[in-house]
């Protein structure tokens, strides 16, 4: 998981921490290493997608109208709750008998 950090201008950089202890020769732990990496691209990228998916999610499930997603051979995927009334038949039914 990333943090974000906001710098001086205001931007805001996503970065990844890992502590690792440091060892001496003896074995014992003589402190740690803090690692960063900033991460704010794919960050970014996942929100993003995270953002049209919900969209899609709320396009879809609302519509006022029946809307079905089906695979190139024919089967249903996914269906909405008004296609499923039009066809008379439950999601689950649907889904047993053609997905």
């Amino acid at each position: 998981m990333a943090d974000p950090y906001v710098q001086a201008d205001g931007r805001v950089e996503w970065i990844r921490w890992r502590v690792a202890p440091c060892c001496e020769d003896g074995g014992d732990i003589g402190g740690l290493v803090l690692y960063t990496s900033v991460v704010t691209g794919a960050v970014e990228s996942r929100l993003k997608l995270e953002a049209a998916e919900a969209r899609y999610r709320a396009v879809f499930d609302q519509a006022p109208t029946g809307m079905a997603r089906v695979s190139p051979s024919g089967l249903f995927l996914e269906l909405n709750d008004k296609f499923c009334a039009i066809a008379q038949y439950s999601r689950e039914e649907m889904l047993r008998l053609w997905g």
